[in-house]
């Protein structure tokens, strides 16, 4: 519609207005008639061609003027729509990082507190050397709680050893001492 108004309402007022203008206006100025002449014709078709462009120019403006307060609508409504899906999309995005990252820490520190906890009661000598460490993956933490309970395990074996050895020595020192009588 602004295309046919412009093209077609607004562009013949104005080849009218030329045509008058040129072929007879300047002509007539040009020849030097007498002025009551020129402006009888910018009062009657010149003017009037002027104010049919002039109308049809004005519609121009007001049609135009209007698709451009819809477009900047439309605009601002897919601006509104889109950040909003952004925003979404970040809060849905953070969330996840957010989850994994608590999903890994968790991963990481609970294994590593029973660890930590368990060298520690090795470390005061307060230990049950026949517990052990539970093991629930085969990742890096997992092979260091294998590592440390073949590390107990090996200690309780030597400590046992001691014992039973101890245990023989003792009972070897009783027997060789005289009996009291």
């Amino acid at each position: 519609p602004l295309k046919d108004e412009l093209v077609t309402k607004a562009y013949e007022p104005a080849r009218e207005f030329y045509k008058v203008v040129n072929g007879q206006v300047l002509p007539k100025l040009a020849d030097g008639k007498p002025a009551e002449e020129v402006w009888t014709l910018v009062r009657g078709p010149v003017r009037a061609s002027y104010e049919k462009h002039r109308e049809a120019i004005d519609k121009v403006v007001q049609m135009a003027n209007a698709r451009n307060q819809a477009d900047e609508r439309t605009a601002a409504t897919t601006t509104r729509t889109w950040t909003g899906v952004q925003i979404g999309f970040t809060l849905v995005v953070l969330f996840v990082v957010v989850g994994i990252s608590w999903a890994i820490a968790r991963s990481i520190l609970g294994p590593t507190t029973a660890l930590i906890a368990r060298m520690t009661d090795i470390a005061e000598g307060a230990a049950d050397l026949t517990q052990r460490v539970e093991v629930q993956s085969s990742d890096e933490i997992g092979q260091l709680g294998r590592l440390i309970n073949g590390a107990i395990s090996r200690i309780h074996d030597m400590l046992a050893r001691v014992r039973v050895h101890r245990h023989r020595c003792d009972w070897r020192r009783r027997a060789a001492q005289p009996v009291a009588e």
